[in-house]
């Protein structure tokens, strides 16, 4: 009986493991708007509302993440994603990206300059994602030109 059980749970795992691997990473689509959430005068908190695509044929829930962001190649912050929500097959969503900036580090750098322009930006990071509680992770790469206007609250 015993036997039986293992067997027909290795199976299982097997099977559920080979689903998930034919799973792609979500695909960066734009950024819908950016703005300051908490300012202080050291380490204001800006969050980017992006938009990505889910190009597979089926749903799962997206578990969160971190990622490194960089306009041209200044780096902004590392930043982590608690957010979970369910994805839709084949369908855009949002996901809130919280950045908090060294405000003093930047504008020894003049990162004033970028505000307002179209800029290099780069993401580089994991998410997460799961279906029937098997959890995979996904490696996100993103580099393009973006309009880097801040809304402030």
């Amino acid at each position: 009986m015993a036997k039986q059980f293992l067997a027909g749970a290795a199976l299982i795992i097997i099977l559920a493991s080979c689903s998930t691997s034919s799973y792609q990473a979500p695909q960066f689509r734009r950024i819908q708007s950016m703005q300051v959430t908490s300012f202080d005068f050291s380490h204001p908190l800006v969050t980017a509302y992006v938009v990505y695509y889910n190009p597979n044929n089926i749903g799962y829930d997206f578990r969160g993440g971190e990622m490194d962001v960089y306009v041209d190649t200044l780096w902004l912050g590392h930043t982590e994603v608690d957010t979970s929500i369910h994805v839709n097959p084949n369908s855009e969503f949002t996901i809130a990206i919280p950045i908090q900036l060294d405000l003093q580090r930047l504008m020894q750098h003049g990162f004033q300059s970028y505000i307002g322009k179209k800029v290099d930006l780069k993401v580089d990071g994991v998410v997460r994602g799961s279906k029937a509680g098997i959890q995979k992770k996904f490696p996100i790469h993103y580099e393009g030109e973006q309009d880097l206007n801040i809304k402030l609250f």
